[in-house]
Protein backbone atom coordinates (compact mmCIF):
# COMPACT_ATOMS: atom_id res chain seq x y z
CA UNK A 1 0.00 0.00 0.00
CA UNK A 2 1.00 3.61 -0.49
CA UNK A 3 2.32 6.10 2.02
CA UNK A 4 -0.92 8.07 1.83
CA UNK A 5 -3.08 5.07 2.74
CA UNK A 6 -0.92 4.13 5.76
CA UNK A 7 -0.70 7.76 6.86
CA UNK A 8 -4.48 8.20 6.67
CA UNK A 9 -5.02 5.02 8.67
CA UNK A 10 -2.54 6.18 11.27
CA UNK A 11 -4.18 9.61 11.55
CA UNK A 12 -7.62 8.03 11.96
CA UNK A 13 -6.35 5.67 14.67
CA UNK A 14 -4.63 8.57 16.44
CA UNK A 15 -7.89 10.56 16.47
CA UNK A 16 -9.60 7.58 18.15
CA UNK A 17 -6.90 7.29 20.82
CA UNK A 18 -5.63 4.01 19.37
CA UNK A 19 -2.00 5.03 19.85
CA UNK A 20 -0.32 1.65 19.46
CA UNK A 21 -2.16 0.98 16.20
CA UNK A 22 -1.37 4.49 14.96
CA UNK A 23 2.33 3.93 15.69
CA UNK A 24 2.26 0.65 13.74
CA UNK A 25 0.60 2.31 10.75
CA UNK A 26 3.12 5.16 10.75
CA UNK A 27 5.92 2.61 10.75
CA UNK A 28 4.35 1.09 7.63
CA UNK A 29 4.04 4.58 6.12
CA UNK A 30 7.74 5.22 6.76
CA UNK A 31 8.60 1.94 5.06
CA UNK A 32 6.44 2.60 1.99
CA UNK A 33 8.34 2.50 -1.31
CA UNK A 34 6.68 5.71 -2.54
CA UNK A 35 7.49 7.74 0.60
CA UNK A 36 9.77 10.75 0.18
CA UNK A 37 12.52 11.59 2.68
CA UNK A 38 10.35 14.22 4.35
CA UNK A 39 7.39 11.83 4.51
CA UNK A 40 9.57 9.13 6.09
CA UNK A 41 10.85 11.57 8.70
CA UNK A 42 7.35 12.88 9.41
CA UNK A 43 5.94 9.35 9.78
CA UNK A 44 8.70 8.39 12.22
CA UNK A 45 8.16 11.60 14.17
CA UNK A 46 4.42 10.93 14.33
CA UNK A 47 5.13 7.38 15.49
CA UNK A 48 7.22 8.78 18.34
CA UNK A 49 4.38 11.12 19.34
CA UNK A 50 1.90 8.21 19.37
CA UNK A 51 4.19 6.02 21.49
CA UNK A 52 4.77 8.97 23.83
CA UNK A 53 1.10 8.77 24.82
CA UNK A 54 1.81 5.19 25.93
CA UNK A 55 4.89 6.28 27.95
CA UNK A 56 7.20 4.09 25.82
CA UNK A 57 9.97 6.56 26.53
CA UNK A 58 12.99 4.47 25.56
CA UNK A 59 11.44 3.54 22.21
CA UNK A 60 10.46 7.17 21.60
CA UNK A 61 14.02 8.33 22.30
CA UNK A 62 15.32 5.67 19.90
CA UNK A 63 13.04 6.97 17.14
CA UNK A 64 14.20 10.54 17.71
CA UNK A 65 17.79 9.29 17.49
CA UNK A 66 16.99 7.65 14.15
CA UNK A 67 15.54 10.90 12.76
CA UNK A 68 18.53 12.91 13.99
CA UNK A 69 21.05 10.43 12.57
CA UNK A 70 19.35 9.93 9.20
CA UNK A 71 18.38 13.50 8.36
CA UNK A 72 20.76 15.93 10.10
CA UNK A 73 22.74 16.37 6.89
CA UNK A 74 19.70 17.43 4.87
CA UNK A 75 19.35 20.89 3.30
CA UNK A 76 15.54 20.64 3.19
CA UNK A 77 13.83 23.01 5.65
CA UNK A 78 11.05 20.58 6.60
CA UNK A 79 13.55 17.82 7.38
CA UNK A 80 15.76 20.13 9.42
CA UNK A 81 12.71 21.26 11.37
CA UNK A 82 11.92 17.63 12.23
CA UNK A 83 15.55 17.08 13.25
CA UNK A 84 15.45 20.10 15.55
CA UNK A 85 12.11 19.03 17.03
CA UNK A 86 13.50 15.54 17.58
CA UNK A 87 16.48 16.92 19.48
CA UNK A 88 14.13 19.12 21.54
CA UNK A 89 11.70 16.33 22.43
CA UNK A 90 14.49 13.82 22.99
CA UNK A 91 15.82 16.07 25.74
CA UNK A 92 12.37 16.35 27.30
CA UNK A 93 11.80 12.58 27.21
CA UNK A 94 15.23 11.89 28.74
CA UNK A 95 14.31 14.30 31.53
CA UNK A 96 11.08 12.37 32.14
CA UNK A 97 12.90 9.04 32.01
CA UNK A 98 15.50 9.99 34.60
CA UNK A 99 13.33 12.30 36.69
CA UNK A 100 15.44 15.46 36.58
CA UNK A 101 16.18 18.29 34.14
CA UNK A 102 18.59 16.77 31.61
CA UNK A 103 17.59 18.77 28.57
CA UNK A 104 20.16 21.55 28.74
CA UNK A 105 22.77 19.88 26.53
CA UNK A 106 20.10 19.04 23.93
CA UNK A 107 18.75 22.58 23.89
CA UNK A 108 22.33 23.85 23.53
CA UNK A 109 22.70 21.53 20.55
CA UNK A 110 19.66 23.16 18.89
CA UNK A 111 21.05 26.64 19.56
CA UNK A 112 24.46 25.71 18.17
CA UNK A 113 23.26 23.71 15.16
CA UNK A 114 20.46 26.06 14.03
CA UNK A 115 21.65 29.48 15.23
CA UNK A 116 21.96 30.80 11.67
CA UNK A 117 18.64 29.38 10.45
CA UNK A 118 16.42 31.70 8.42
CA UNK A 119 13.38 29.40 8.34
CA UNK A 120 10.78 30.69 10.83
CA UNK A 121 9.95 27.34 12.52
CA UNK A 122 13.67 26.78 13.18
CA UNK A 123 14.09 30.34 14.49
CA UNK A 124 11.21 29.69 16.89
CA UNK A 125 12.76 26.41 18.03
CA UNK A 126 16.02 28.21 18.83
CA UNK A 127 13.99 30.74 20.82
CA UNK A 128 12.21 27.91 22.68
CA UNK A 129 15.56 26.23 23.39
CA UNK A 130 16.95 29.39 25.02
CA UNK A 131 13.82 29.82 27.15
CA UNK A 132 13.76 26.16 28.14
CA UNK A 133 17.39 26.36 29.25
CA UNK A 134 16.60 29.44 31.35
CA UNK A 135 13.69 27.60 32.98
CA UNK A 136 15.86 24.56 33.68
CA UNK A 137 18.59 26.68 35.25
CA UNK A 138 15.91 28.20 37.47
CA UNK A 139 14.64 24.76 38.51
CA UNK A 140 18.20 23.72 39.31
CA UNK A 141 18.64 26.96 41.32
CA UNK A 142 21.52 27.94 39.03
CA UNK A 143 20.42 31.55 38.97
CA UNK A 144 23.62 33.06 37.57
CA UNK A 145 23.46 30.61 34.65
CA UNK A 146 19.82 31.61 34.18
CA UNK A 147 20.86 35.27 33.94
CA UNK A 148 23.58 34.45 31.40
CA UNK A 149 21.05 32.49 29.37
CA UNK A 150 18.75 35.52 29.14
CA UNK A 151 21.73 37.70 28.20
CA UNK A 152 22.66 35.26 25.40
CA UNK A 153 19.03 35.08 24.26
CA UNK A 154 18.82 38.86 23.89
CA UNK A 155 22.22 39.10 22.20
CA UNK A 156 21.32 36.35 19.73
CA UNK A 157 18.08 37.95 18.54
CA UNK A 158 19.29 41.55 18.67
CA UNK A 159 22.02 40.61 16.19
CA UNK A 160 19.42 39.12 13.88
CA UNK A 161 16.81 41.86 14.29
CA UNK A 162 13.79 39.62 14.89
CA UNK A 163 11.41 42.33 16.15
CA UNK A 164 8.50 40.01 16.96
CA UNK A 165 10.67 37.71 19.06
CA UNK A 166 12.45 40.65 20.71
CA UNK A 167 9.05 41.97 21.80
CA UNK A 168 8.26 38.59 23.33
CA UNK A 169 11.62 38.58 25.12
CA UNK A 170 11.00 42.06 26.55
CA UNK A 171 7.62 40.95 27.88
CA UNK A 172 9.08 37.78 29.41
CA UNK A 173 11.85 39.74 31.14
CA UNK A 174 9.53 42.32 32.68
CA UNK A 175 7.22 39.55 33.93
CA UNK A 176 10.28 37.83 35.40
CA UNK A 177 11.26 41.06 37.17
CA UNK A 178 7.73 41.57 38.50
CA UNK A 179 7.62 38.00 39.83
CA UNK A 180 10.93 38.47 41.63
CA UNK A 181 9.58 41.66 43.17
CA UNK A 182 6.52 39.84 44.51
CA UNK A 183 8.92 37.44 46.21
CA UNK A 184 10.98 40.35 47.62
CA UNK A 185 14.06 39.41 45.59
CA UNK A 186 14.74 43.04 44.86
CA UNK A 187 18.37 42.84 43.71
CA UNK A 188 17.50 40.27 41.09
CA UNK A 189 14.41 42.25 40.16
CA UNK A 190 16.56 45.31 39.48
CA UNK A 191 19.00 43.16 37.46
CA UNK A 192 16.23 42.14 35.05
CA UNK A 193 14.91 45.69 34.75
CA UNK A 194 18.47 46.81 33.95
CA UNK A 195 18.79 44.01 31.40
CA UNK A 196 15.67 45.23 29.64
CA UNK A 197 16.60 48.92 29.81
CA UNK A 198 20.20 48.41 28.68
CA UNK A 199 19.29 46.33 25.62
CA UNK A 200 15.99 47.82 24.45
CA UNK A 201 16.07 51.58 25.14
CA UNK A 202 16.91 52.36 21.49
CA UNK A 203 14.16 50.15 20.07
CA UNK A 204 11.60 51.78 17.78
CA UNK A 205 9.07 48.98 18.35
CA UNK A 206 6.04 50.52 20.18
CA UNK A 207 5.48 47.47 22.41
CA UNK A 208 9.14 47.28 23.40
CA UNK A 209 9.27 51.04 24.04
CA UNK A 210 6.25 50.75 26.33
CA UNK A 211 7.80 47.87 28.27
CA UNK A 212 11.12 49.70 28.57
CA UNK A 213 9.39 52.79 29.96
CA UNK A 214 7.56 50.57 32.45
CA UNK A 215 10.88 48.99 33.48
CA UNK A 216 12.46 52.41 34.08
CA UNK A 217 9.53 53.52 36.28
CA UNK A 218 9.41 50.25 38.22
CA UNK A 219 13.16 50.22 38.73
CA UNK A 220 13.01 53.71 40.23
CA UNK A 221 10.10 52.71 42.47
CA UNK A 222 11.89 49.59 43.74
CA UNK A 223 15.11 51.47 44.51
CA UNK A 224 13.17 54.19 46.38
CA UNK A 225 11.34 51.54 48.42
CA UNK A 226 14.61 49.80 49.32
CA UNK A 227 16.15 53.09 50.43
Amino acid sequence: MTYEIWNNRASESMSKGEFELAAAYWQEAAASEDASESQIAQALFNKAIALGYLDHLEEVISIYDEIITRFSGSKEAQLLQLVAQSIFYKGSKISLLYGQPNEISYFNQIISQFSTATDEPLINLVFDAFLSNANNFNLLERYEDEKRCYEQLIEHFLKRGHEEILAQIAEIIIKKADFLGMNEQFEDQIYYYDLLIHNFTESSNPNIKSLTSEAILERTRVINNIN
